[in-house]
Formats: structure tokens, sequence, C-alpha cells
């Protein structure tokens, strides 16, 4: 009795945290190793390559492309960061736009 009451207790966690967490990760899109990996609360971000948008916690609608574009971002919203290593440093900065590979390093 006591086995059948942890699986549905941890059944339960599941679902719980599932329904929580879903929607937070749902409004961003990624594809590469370690890309958002960081990420908690921030939305509508586009990270594309290895390690992009890696720090990000709470950062809003940024959009990076290349191997650790927008690396070190945390809170920074509204950047576009397009190469490899491009905006590598910038933490929190907004509305930047650089198209060059190790820009604003």
């Amino acid at each position: 009795m006591k086995k059948k009451k942890t699986v549905i207790r941890n059944f339960l966690t599941a679902i719980t945290l599932f329904v929580f967490i879903t929607p937070v990760l749902a409004q961003n899109t990624k594809y590469g190793t370690g890309a958002l990996q960081s990420n908690i609360t921030g939305n509508y971000n586009s990270a594309f390559g290895y390690q992009t948008l890696f720090k990000n916690t709470g950062g809003l609608y940024n959009t990076s492309v290349g191997h650790t574009a927008l690396y070190s971002n945390t809170t920074g919203n509204q950047n576009t960061a397009n190469g490899m290593a491009s905006m590598v440093n910038n933490t929190t900065e907004a509305k930047i736009l650089p198209w060059a590979s190790s820009h604003l390093l």
C-alpha cells in the first residue's frame, strides 16, 4: 500500500511540474547543445547553435544564431546576435544588433 501511495504521489508531482514549467518553455525556440540551458522565466527567445543564450535566465525577445552567441546574457531584452561569439559577454544590455563574428566581446 505504501508503494502505491508513493507512485501516485510521484505521478501527481510530475503532472504538476509539467503543467507549470511547460508554458514557460513553450514560448522559446532552441536548437543546439546547451542552447537556453539556464532559462527560467525568459520568454519569446530563439537560440540556434552550441551554447547560445546559455546563461539566459529572464531575458525576453532575444535572437541568437551561432556558436556561443549571447552566451552571458542573463536578463537583457530584445537583442539580436548573429555570428560566432557575437555579444558573448553581454549580460543585461537591451536592443543591440551586432552582425559580425565576435562583435562586442
